[in-house]
């Protein structure tokens, strides 16, 4: 007899299938029945041991009440109201919700099947009645099933053969028993309960001799049930024995290991080699070590990173005889209860680092990760960062799943998309909203940057003061000597120095702000009648209007966590990464640890960062961003990488020097120990070739001839280099790195006097709102705003969305209401031929969907590039410009609340305005080489074949540059700013040396970022008629 654990049902159907399963199944089976899932109540649920589950929907008609079976959906029977859904749909929506729940809990996935039971038709009735529309007689109970135990058997084990092809986990005895706990709370295991499914994380095996055949299946069936693997032999031959076995097991599974990728081809044909004495592919590592015998007498094998002091010995040994990283290998080991602490080097593997952790976290073998979305957070500092570390830990589960068909990956990959990985802004913004109601915000509220708004009431606050002021003083005026307007703008930009810096100027004190500057003695008051006083009226005008200012989330942020309270906030994170944590300031490090306070003992920290790039001092980040940590021994794990997979060997050392140079005068945050980067790649440039100095004569104006000269040299070495290696996009790309977007300016419309062919790209500035992309566009969009209007729709007929030819003739002389009809008439034909709408329906559509998924439906339907040009260049011209305007519409509004409207009046102003905007070029002609030029912070976290720096003498020791320096820190605030034309005064607090000292540690971490981002070889451009002062060249002197 089975186990029915709740009690019999009082329906007469439902009661007699109850007595049948009771009598007829296996004692080991479990049964439910009237449960709830998800808020629905299923029949009954059997638990079958070695099976899985059965999900049986009954219905208890008879056959001559059922009149009609119209449909799926459309079963009429006699005495009911309306007629009946489907009972097959019933017990699929019950299955799926009771597998969710299990994945969710326990991030496994039974083979759950469904089924409907007719305790009063037979199977010849059921064919007369046509319920086999419904659902299939292999899924289908019948009336004299019930009455027959061999029957009913039979029944549920060709269910089960129909069914168990699906990827599922094997409903064995602990499974089985932790489900059961679900169901029965009081149930209790008899053992505890470990997932046969559930697999060592990683093994490291080290053997000396020669490894049996069973030994050498034996690591390969385990790499092939998802344990990452690395394995250390003695000689070549026992590795190719090793890579043998296989490729023999991929290629059978039909998996082929490309690069560090898995794919599913099923005429999979893999050929692995060992190449300098290694072999990698996803998750399999394999190394000869010909002195291995005089390291370890046998073998040593380590899981999951546990190992004794002999055995770490043995780690690091191996680590300095291979390629093995040890330093990574530990990192992602680490303790899952301690906090990690990173410092990681420049083309290091930071992302890898965060992404193993994330791996080892969801498969280690004891309590695993299972829960994705509510028990991780990352968060980095960009949108490309955030959406890297997606698809990175997207392409890290599809490879698991591909190899182990585990179907819990699939899960993964799922929730990978769901995950909270966002810019600190966009975390802040998530974490704001969950406490909003409590804030005084509804749920709902926006992120502005109303700059137009701030001027306006700055404005207002600036005019009373003057009036105040003159009243006093008749030439009071007089002692402004910037234009109004100009002055207004330094106040609005004081405030915002503050702002990005995370810190609020409404809570800045009148005693805090020292002596005022000398030649304006009267900015102290200004700064609290007018920049204070107008900073709070706009906060409290944007918040009536449901909004927070995108420069105050993280004081916003720190306001919320600082409350201490979880509730308001949701917080219940396990595991929080922070990626490039040099570029935090103070607020937002505070905001970390508030937050890991509030969610409690459970909450670890990952942390990862390199001093050595912080370089975002205008944004508050400090050098000390690591000491604020207060990473003490007992909570924290400290570990550092040192292995470089980006730069040429010869050149890393080349370029230490330099490094070396700037640590030793304290301008770099530099130990050779700790930060000398090692590499064994070679980018296969001269000796001569990786660190050139070329001098031009500043004199004579000829950097930019010797720079066009130094582009087409290195582009006619990567040709030649090409005939002997592949080369990547990122090895073929020449990149001129500077520091302020007016060289950019100076370099690109040099070159193109100089060379009209010369197609550089580069990230600043340009004509994107004058672009064929952008006018068309805005003329899709003002057509779509004004449908009646024949002026604009003959715009949009006219542009590249519509490729049709059209007649005017005649309807200048006919009336507007004609000249719309015949317009939108062709517009009907053109649309229904291509989207299945009139234009008037098309306008609806638009209307009543989100804006952005509509207009890009449109575009990808209508193809206007193919009207644009034949030219593919063109083409791609056209579409990443289109691309790039919509990342912009995005960037400058909120989503939820952006509207057709809003989005063609932006357009057409700044078409209108010619507002200068950077047009992505694209550059890349058939050799696939690309120039490119941009400023070193947007060159960061990227690589270049080869790195040029112009403007290396630009003095760096001066105050010249910032005409506004706001700074606050140890209560007190400290400025400079612009006076006139001509002078800049500061308040007492300001120390115009340490700003210098500072400035010149910013630059030198500056050229640290600029010089690790070269692969193969790096040109600096030295003037020979200019002295070397305190400059970049300076620095490269060595």
């Amino acid at each position: 007899m089975a186990m029915m654990i709740d009690k019999k049902p009082e329906y007469k159907g439902e009661g007699k299938v109850w007595e049948s399963l009771s009598d007829n199944l296996p004692e080991e089976t479990i049964v439910y029945n009237g449960r709830e899932v998800n808020g629905r109540e299923f029949d009954f649920c059997i638990l079958m041991r070695n099976v899985g589950i059965i999900i049986i929907e009954v219905k208890g008609w008879m056959a001559d009440s059922i009149f009609d079976v119209a449909g799926v959906d459309e079963i009429v029977i006699q005495g009911y109201d309306k007629p009946e859904k489907s009972p097959k749909k019933q017990a699929r929506a019950y299955r799926f919700g009771l597998l969710n729940l299990i994945n969710d809990k326990y991030n496994v996935s039974p083979l759950i099947f469904d089924m409907v039971c007719y305790p009063f038709i037979s199977k010849k009735e059921y064919y007369d009645k046509r319920l086999d529309i419904v659902s299939e007689e292999t899924l289908t109970i019948f009336r004299e099933d019930l009455s027959d135990p061999i029957r009913l058997g039979d029944k549920l084990l060709n269910a089960y053969n129909q069914c168990k092809s699906i990827p599922h986990a094997e409903m064995d005895v602990d499974l089985m028993g932790k489900i059961r706990q679900h169901f029965e709370p009081h149930f209790q295991m008899k053992k505890p309960l470990v997932l046969s499914s559930q697999v060592p994380y990683s093994v490291v095996v080290a053997n000396a001799n020669k490894l049996s055949k069973k030994q050498i299946h034996d690591i390969v069936d385990g790499y092939i049930k998802g344990t990452k693997t690395i394995v250390f032999v003695s000689s070549e031959d026992m590795a190719d024995s090793i890579l043998y076995v296989l490729e023999e097991e991929l290629n059978e599974k039909g998996i082929l290991a490309e690069k560090n990728n898995l794919k599913l081809n099923k005429a999979a044909n893999n050929e692995f080699v060992v190449k300098n004495n290694a072999f990698r592919i996803f998750n399999f590592e394999l190394y000869v070590v010909e002195k291995l015998l005089n390291m370890l007498e046998e073998s040593a094998i380590i899981y999951e990173g546990e190992c004794s002091v002999e055995e770490k010995q043995l780690l690091e040994n191996l680590s300095e005889q291979t390629t093995f990283n040890i330093q990574q290998y530990f990192i992602e080991h680490a303790s899952p209860v301690k906090n990690i602490l990173v410092r990681a080097g420049a083309g290091t593997g930071k992302t890898y680092s965060m992404v193993s952790r994330i791996s080892f976290l969801c498969n280690k073998y004891e309590n695993p990760t299972v829960n994705l979305i509510d028990d991780i957070a990352m968060v980095t500092f960009t949108n490309d960062a955030a959406d890297n570390m997606k698809n990175r830990l997207k392409q890290m589960f599809i490879d698991y799943f591909v190899l182990t068909s585990n179907p819990k990956f699939l899960k993964y990959i799922e929730d990978t998309d769901f995950m909270r990985i966002s810019t600190i802004h966009k975390f802040a913004r998530e974490i704001i909203k969950e406490a909003s109601m409590q804030m005084g915000l509804g749920d709902n509220f926006a992120i502005t940057s109303g700059d137009y708004v701030k001027e306006q009431i700055y404005e207002k606050y600036l005019n009373n003061f003057i009036a105040k002021k003159e009243a006093e003083n008749p030439n009071f005026i007089n002692e402004i000597k910037l234009p109004l307007y100009q002055f207004r703008r330094m106040l609005v930009e004081f405030s915002n120095q503050l702002y990005n810096k995370s810190i609020d100027i409404k809570k800045i004190k009148e005693d805090e702000l020292g002596q005022a500057p000398g030649l304006i003695p009267f900015f102290n008051e200004i700064i609290m009648e007018v920049i204070i006083a107008a900073e709070i009226e706009y906060e409290a005008k944007i918040q009536e209007s449901n909004k927070i200012d995108l420069r105050e989330t993280m004081i916003i942020l720190n306001d919320v966590v600082s409350q201490k309270d979880k509730e308001k906030t949701h917080l219940d994170y396990k595991y929080t990464f922070i990626d490039e944590f040099q570029d935090t300031d103070d607020a937002q490090i505070d905001s970390f640890l508030r937050i890991q306070q509030l969610i409690g003992m459970n909450c670890n920290i990952f942390v990862v960062g390199d001093l050595k790039q912080s370089i975002y001092r205008f944004r508050g980040a400090t050098i000390s961003a690591f000491e604020r940590l207060n990473a003490t021994p007992d909570k924290w794990e400290e570990h550092t990488i040192n292995t470089n997979y980006r730069t040429d060997s010869r050149l890393l050392e080349i370029m230490d020097e330099i490094f070396q140079g700037m640590g030793a005068s304290a301008w770099l945050p530099y130990s050779f120990d700790a930060d000398h980067l090692v590499s064994n790649l070679s980018g296969g440039a001269k000796e001569e070739e990786l660190f050139e100095c070329v001098p031009f004569h500043g004199r004579n104006d000829e950097q930019l001839e010797v720079l066009l000269g130094l582009l087409k040299r290195e582009k006619a070495k990567i040709l030649e280099l090409e005939k002997t290696r592949k080369l990547s996009k990122e090895e073929k790309t020449i990149a001129i790195l500077v520091r302020e977007n007016w060289q950019i300016e100076t370099i690109l419309k040099g070159c193109k006097e100089l060379d009209e062919e010369m197609e550089i790209e580069t990230k600043v500035g340009g004509d994107l709102y004058q672009l064929d992309s952008t006018i068309d566009f805005c003329k899709l969009l003002i057509a779509l705003t004004n449908p009646d209007d024949p002026v604009c729709l003959v715009n949009f007929i006219e542009s590249n969305y519509v490729d049709m030819p059209i007649l005017y003739q005649g309807l200048q002389n006919e009336d507007k209401c004609t000249q719309t009809k015949k317009l939108v008439e062709a517009l009907d034909k053109y649309f229904m031929a291509r989207m299945n709408k009139t234009w008037n329906g098309l306008v609806a559509y638009v209307q009543a969907n989100p804006v952005l998924v509509v207009l890009k439906t449109i575009y990808e339907t209508l193809q206007p590039w193919n009207k644009f040009s034949e030219d593919v260049d063109k083409q791609r011209f056209y579409k990443s410009n289109y691309e790039l305007l919509i990342e912009k519409i995005i960037k400058s509004y909120s989503v939820d609340y952006l509207t057709l409207t809003v989005v063609a009046n932006s357009i057409q102003i700044n078409i209108l305005t010619k507002q200068k905007e950077l047009a992505r070029t694209v550059t890349e002609d058939q050799t696939g080489i690309k120039f490119l030029c941009t400023t070193v912070h947007k060159a960061k976290g990227l690589e270049y074949g080869t790195v040029i720096l112009p403007f290396t003498g630009q003095a760096i020791d001066n105050l010249k540059k910032a005409n506004t320096d706001v700074n606050y820190s140890n209560s007190k605030l400290a400025y400079s700013i612009k006076v006139d034309d001509n002078k800049k005064d500061c308040n007492s607090n300001y120390d115009s040396q340490e700003e210098i000292g500072q400035r010149i540690c910013e630059e030198a971490r500056i050229l640290y970022v600029a010089l690790t981002r070269a692969i193969r070889n790096c040109i600096w451009m030295k003037d020979a008629d200019k002295k070397s002062n305190m400059s970049w060249s300076k620095f490269l002197e060595v």
